[in-house]
């Protein structure tokens, strides 16, 4: 299965980023990483951050294996250019062209296959409660299962970032 990850509008120039990118091309993905975080070229980084994001893609949406997946195809595309202008002798202005790249970097791996076990469901044991009634006390036992799916979609909250 291939998994598709891509940088958009990334400030590099994609001739600076191709070299990068035709090193680690065709190799395992962690064997890519190691190799990128080593290396002092910015281009590095900003590879390494979109193949890390290929890397969580296939592991969280599709059940991918992170050390059997391998780099079947990247690309380094050139994007929008920022033009700024300079001047220069005599009156005169000169344009300076600032570059951006889209880079797309797709995984392939095997998927591997999780069993569930039905034995070993996360369940909430709550201490005895004691109910009274008029005269006497009755000691009430319960025990609450709670599966990690129905947390998941319970507790969902969206954190927004206070400004001014």
């Amino acid at each position: 299965m291939e998994v598709i990850a891509k940088g958009k509008y990334i400030r590099i120039s994609p001739k600076k980023a191709r070299p990068i990118a035709s090193l680690i091309r065709g190799k395992n993905a962690r064997q890519a990483q190691v190799m990128l975080s080593g290396m002092p070229q910015k281009s590095a980084a900003v590879i390494r951050k979109v193949l890390d994001s290929a890397m969580a893609n296939a592991e969280n949406d599709f059940n991918l294996d992170k050390n059997e997946l391998t780099i079947s195809k990247i690309t380094v595309d050139g994007g929008p250019v920022l033009k700024r202008f300079m001047p220069r002798a005599q009156g005169r202005a000169s344009e300076i062209r600032k570059r951006t790249s889209h880079i797309e970097i797709i995984v392939s791996g095997e998927v591997k296959t999780k069993k569930k076990d039905d034995k070993k469901e996360n369940s909430i044991k709550v201490a005895p409660k004691t109910v009274k009634d008029e005269s006497h006390k009755i000691e009430v036992e319960r025990t609450e299962k709670i599966s990690l799916q129905d947390n998941r979609n319970k507790g969902k909250q969206i954190f927004r970032r206070k400004t001014g």
